[in-house]
């Protein structure tokens, strides 16, 4: 099923469509040849200054700085999974190198196996995947450190709560006894949108929520998977010198802005992120897909909010109306560490909790403060296991 659509945007009429273009073919063919010569040659030469320079504004613009295997890879349910055995640098500021083992999951290595078992099943986005920072100093290594448990990184840069859920369900093999969500803000209008958030403007294609016509949220299946999006990442974000590459590719955005085929207009086909009913109703459908997924594993949820940037903000309202909901649940612990980033930002400085000082996600620091707080909740929650 498809979601409300809207028109995107005004279109010339048929007769006045076809009216310009027939007066300006015969405005060219009125032209003497040398005339027609030099038009079509002026028309050419700008095309080409024109390519030339929206290649270079990608080039630079476009670029992830990452050098080595591409990361992910197209998955029919998600909409995509991060590759197996993968490595990956980032030789700019901030450098770091990225190592998934058999299953895709973050590893401080390469060519490392995860155990067949996990005690904590880690899922989120870039922010818990940890962006911008070695393996080793994120706050699920951190965690495993402090604890001895075994604890398995599967976040995945901008997934939001659809795809974080179809994750835990992906990995539930590993049979985890916790599973920590890393939430932030950008996850319910992520969740509920076709095409996740990427460098460029071809649709990272990815399920989401969708809602009938009898207004019942539903998991929409991806809907604009293409390959274009996987040679694009592989040819012109990660790092390469500047090159014929770039102007054909060039040549393909305009056509596909021509064409209105771009992530901004895909998703704007699914505007129920414009409506807070909306995205309460979508939370919640999710949220209690998350909760029967770790009841069926005998397992627990944490959730935990990191605020990012220079002012960290507290979670969306609708987040936490529904996270109240599950007050006093079993099988639902809930940590929000607005205040925790916000009193370390008052000491340090706006900048002191971000990657480089520039970029929004938690640097080292803001791992230490996750994982600082993370560690009690999982001895408790270890100990009433037992108990």
């Amino acid at each position: 099923m498809n979601g409300p659509r809207i028109r995107l945007g005004p279109r010339l009429p048929g007769r006045q469509a076809g009216w310009l273009a027939r007066t300006w073919l015969a405005a060219v063919a009125s032209l003497q040849p040398s005339r027609l010569g030099l038009v079509l040659g002026g028309v050419f030469v700008a095309f080409s200054l024109f390519l030339i320079y929206d290649a270079l504004g990608h080039y630079r613009s476009d670029r992830s700085h990452f050098a080595g295997d591409s990361f992910i890879q197209e998955d029919r349910e998600i909409g995509y999974i991060q590759r197996s055995h993968i490595t990956m640098r980032h030789p700019h500021p901030p450098a770091y190198t990225i190592y998934t083992d058999q299953i895709g999951t973050r590893v401080n290595g390469p060519n490392l196996k995860s155990p067949p078992r996990a005690d904590v099943l880690v899922i989120g986005c870039s922010v818990a995947w940890g962006y911008g920072i070695e393996n080793e100093s994120t706050f699920s290594q951190r965690i495993a450190r402090a604890t001895g448990l075994v604890v398995s990184n599967a976040a995945v840069p901008s997934y939001g709560m659809t795809a974080a859920l179809l994750s835990l369900k992906r990995h539930a093999p590993l049979k985890p006894k916790v599973v920590i969500y890393g939430f932030n803000d950008q996850h319910i209008p992520r969740a509920m949108k076709p095409c996740a958030p990427t460098l460029g403007p071809y649709c990272r294609s990815v399920a989401f929520v969708d809602f009938d016509n009898r207004g019942r949220a539903f998991i929409h299946k991806p809907e604009f998977t293409s390959p274009e999006f996987f040679r694009y990442t592989q040819e012109v974000a990660l790092d390469h010198p500047f090159g014929f590459l770039d102007l054909y590719w060039a040549a393909r955005r305009i056509g596909l802005l021509l064409l209105r085929k771009d992530s901004v207009r895909l998703n704007a086909r699914y505007p129920a992120t414009d409506s807070p009913p909306l995205r309460e109703k979508a939370v919640r459908f999710l949220l209690r897909g998350m909760v029967e997924e770790v009841r069926d594993l005998k397992a627990r949820l944490l959730i935990v909010y990191i605020p990012w940037g220079q002012r960290p903000q507290p979670p969306p309202a609708e987040f936490t109306k529904v996270v109240r909901e599950f007050a006093g649940h079993p099988d639902i612990v809930w940590l929000d560490l607005t205040g925790t980033f916000q009193n370390y930002v008052r000491q340090k400085g706006p900048t002191s909790l971000m990657v480089g000082g520039v970029i929004s996600h938690a640097n080292e620091e803001g791992h230490r403060l996750v994982a600082e707080a993370v560690v009690p909740l999982l001895r408790e929650m270890s100990a009433d296991a037992r108990g």
